[in-house]
């Protein structure tokens, strides 16, 4: 043969006599349709099918042959494509991890593999009878269908949704969907697919982490003491929700010392009379790891005064650079009021007391002026 051959079906060499033309010269006979892969002389892969036929003429003998080759390369990859595709989506079908169901277009089931019918408990013949709506929890439907209709009008190339699925059983299970429209030749939609996952569970630890942020919220509003962080490499940062508290400002505003552009923006809301000792503290959290804290005053927006306790700690990164701040901010203003109170009280304890020796040194004084005089006048 002309070119190194191999047949299509299983890749074994073609032996030269059994190739096209030489078989049929060397049999006398025809031979159509062989299917064949041959490299050619640039190195490319073609497929073709051969057919080749013996000239004989009427007396018998033997003139020659004709071979006729049909490039089916592009075909035959195509239908490879096709074959690895059906051989895809049967594999994804036997995943035990994937649930997938197949519905038409007004929504009924029309195929379901082996996990979606454990996910939601029914049998393969129950799902057949039943609509994706059957099974969407009644709360979840209206968001559904409206989805839907948008992902066929092909205003979405594909959907991807959070829903509740209502077992046999009645139980809830939060699944996690990727919708595609299948279509004809044509471009008309006939089918949809959806990829389900169950995602019950991190459902439930989502759930679990609101809960823990919603008692924190609570604890820190009940305690006046809120959180921050400042990472330097992303330039992110995160307050709790007390923070805005004790700022007195709305949750979606800048707080006033943690802003992109520095802490020193801080100054602004920061008692005149304390600017000095809290930018002394800012230079010092920032100069070396370790944990610092400060009590000092900021002016609210209507005048109002508020201590704060600011606590905070430095990280460095594995190159020993500084990496992030984390700190607490706690309303101690009623605490230091307090305080001053009792300051206040001592003070003025003092002064009474201060007065108090000083009238009884004077009537001691007094007494012994008298006592003397007395003595004078009784030796006299």
């Amino acid at each position: 043969p002309r070119f190194k051959a191999f047949w299509s079906k299983n890749g074994k060499a073609v032996p030269d006599r059994e190739y096209g033309l030489e078989w049929a010269i060397a049999h006398r006979m025809a031979t159509v349709q062989n299917q064949f892969d041959i490299f050619c002389s640039d190195g490319t892969r073609k497929s073709l099918v051969n057919s080749a036929f013996p000239l004989i003429d009427a007396q018998g003998e033997l003139l020659g042959g004709v071979e006729i080759n049909e490039d089916v390369t592009i075909i035959k990859s195509a239908q490879d494509q096709v074959r690895d595709s059906k051989e895809l989506v049967q594999k994804l079908f036997d995943s035990p991890g994937l649930a997938i169901s197949i519905s038409d277009l007004e929504g009924r089931i029309a195929r379901v593999n082996d996990a979606m019918c454990a996910l939601v408990g029914y049998s393969e013949d129950e799902l057949l009878a039943l609509s994706f709506l059957d099974i969407t929890h009644p709360e979840d439907m209206v968001f559904a269908i409206e989805r839907r209709k948008q992902l066929l009008a092909g205003k979405l190339p594909h959907l991807l949704l959070e829903k509740r699925y209502i077992r046999k059983n009645g139980k809830e299970v939060w699944v996690l969907i990727s919708i595609t429209v299948l279509r004809d030749e044509r471009g008309a939609p006939t089918n949809t697919i959806g990829v389900i996952l169950d995602i019950s569970r991190l459902k439930s630890v989502e759930s679990s982490l609101l809960d823990s942020k919603a008692r924190l919220s609570n604890a820190q509003r009940m305690a006046r003491i809120g959180d921050w962080e400042w990472s330097f490499e992303n330039e992110r940062f995160h307050y709790s929700d007390e923070m805005y508290r004790i700022y007195d400002l709305p949750s979606d505003s800048d707080l006033p010392h943690e802003s992109s552009i520095g802490f020193l923006d801080g100054l602004v809301r920061v008692h005149p009379e304390d600017k000095a000792l809290f930018s002394n503290y800012l230079d010092l959290r920032m100069s070396q790891p370790g944990v610092r804290d400060i009590t000092y005053r900021i002016v609210l927006a209507d005048g109002r005064v508020r201590y704060l306790q600011d606590r905070t700690e430095l990280f460095l990164d594995d190159s020993g650079s500084p990496a992030r701040l984390s700190g607490t901010v706690q309303d101690v203003t009623e605490q230091k009021l307090v305080e001053l109170d009792l300051l206040k009280t001592r003070e003025h304890l003092r002064t009474l007391s201060a007065r108090h020796e000083a009238v009884v040194e004077e009537g001691r004084k007094h007494m012994a002026r008298e006592i003397h005089d007395e003595l004078v006048v009784s030796h006299r």
